[in-house]
C-alpha cells in the first residue's frame, strides 16, 4: 500500500524514471544490434574480397616483383598452411563494345593452383568452370560478373565477347655515330592495341576464389608474357605476390589464431 501510494503520489516522477529506464534499456538493446550487424557486415565485405587468402607475401621493394623461385622458401615459412599459390596482377584499360573502364584489376593465376583456395563458378549456370580448356591461348580471358555489369553487360550476353585493351612495349635501338664509332642506344616505348577475348564469366559474389578478383583473369604464364613487354630483357619470371590460405571456407569457420606465428 505503501508503495502503491508513493506511485500515485508522484507520477511524474515515477513516470519519468521509467521512461528513463526503458529508454536506457532500448538504446543499449540497439547498440549492441548495430554493432552486431555492423562488425558482420565488415566481415563479409572482407571475406568477399579476399576470398580464402589469409596472408599475402609481397615484395617490400616498391614495385618489385617475386620469382617462382620464393614459393619454396613461403611454404617453409607457413608449414601449417594448406595452401600456397603465386599471383600476377597489373591494371588494364578495357574497352567492350561502347563502354570503357580505363583501369579494371587484370590478375594471373597458375591453372593448378590449390583447391583451398575455391574454385571459379559460372555466372549464369552456377556450375564449376574449367580454366584448363577455357584459358588456352594468351588473348583468352574470364570476366568477373562485377565488372561484367559495369562493362554493360549481363549473364545472358553472347560469349565469346572481344574486349580490346592496351600493353605498353618497351625496346632498344642500337644505331652507330658515324663519326665516334660508338653505339647509340635509344629506347623506344609503344603502346600495343589487343583484342583479347572474354570466354567466360565468373560469379565474384560466390565464396571462393572468385570473390576476390573484380576484374579479368588471366593464366598466369599469358599475364607474364605481356607485362614482360614492358622489360628490354623479356624477362617472364616475374610474381606480385604469394596467396597463403591457412585453411578453406571461411564463410563457414572462424580461423584460429593459433595459425599465425607470435613475432
Amino acid at each position: 500500500m505503501i508503495a502503491w501510494r508513493s506511485l500515485s503520489r508522484r507520477k511524474t516522477k515515477n513516470l519519468s524514471a521509467v521512461l528513463a529506464v526503458t529508454l536506457g534499456v532500448t538504446l543499449l538493446v540497439g547498440i549492441q544490434i548495430t554493432t552486431d550487424t555492423l562488425g558482420n557486415a565488415f566481415l563479409t565485405s572482407l571475406l568477399q574480397r579476399e576470398g580464402e587468402v589469409d596472408l599475402r607475401v609481397v615484395n617490400s621493394t616498391g614495385g618489385g616483383y617475386l620469382e617462382a623461385a620464393d614459393q619454396e622458401s613461403i611454404k617453409n615459412l607457413v608449414p601449417d598452411a594448406v595452401g600456397v599459390m603465386p599471383e600476377l596482377s597489373t591494371q588494364i584499360p578495357a574497352l567492350v563494345y561502347t563502354q570503357f573502364d580505363p583501369t579494371i584489376r587484370a590478375a594471373g593465376v597458375p591453372l593448378d593452383y590449390p583447391e583451398a583456395f575455391g574454385k571459379f563458378y559460372d555466372w549464369k549456370s552456377g556450375e564449376q568452370m574449367d580454366i584448363n580448356v577455357l584459358l588456352d591461348d594468351n588473348r583468352s580471358i574470364l570476366l568477373s560478373s562485377s565488372q561484367a555489369e559495369k562493362l554493360g553487360l549481363n549473364q545472358d550476353t553472347p560469349l565469346p565477347v572481344p574486349l580490346t585493351t592496351e600493353f605498353t612495349n618497351f625496346t632498344i635501338a642500337v644505331t652507330i655515330n658515324i663519326t665516334s664509332g660508338l653505339p647509340i642506344i635509344t629506347p623506344i616505348q609503344e603502346i600495343l592495341r589487343v583484342e583479347l577475348q572474354v570466354v567466360s564469366f565468373f560469379d565474384s559474389k560466390r565464396p571462393g576464389i572468385g570473390s576476390q578478383y573484380s576484374g579479368a583473369v588471366f593464366r598466369l604464364e599469358h599475364l607474364q608474357e605481356w607485362i614482360s613487354l614492358q622489360d628490354p630483357k623479356r624477362e617472364t619470371d616475374i610474381v606480385s605476390a604469394f596467396l597463403v590460405a591457412y585453411k578453406s571456407d571461411h564463410f563457414v569457420l572462424e580461423i584460429d589464431e593459433d595459425y599465425f606465428p607470435k613475432r
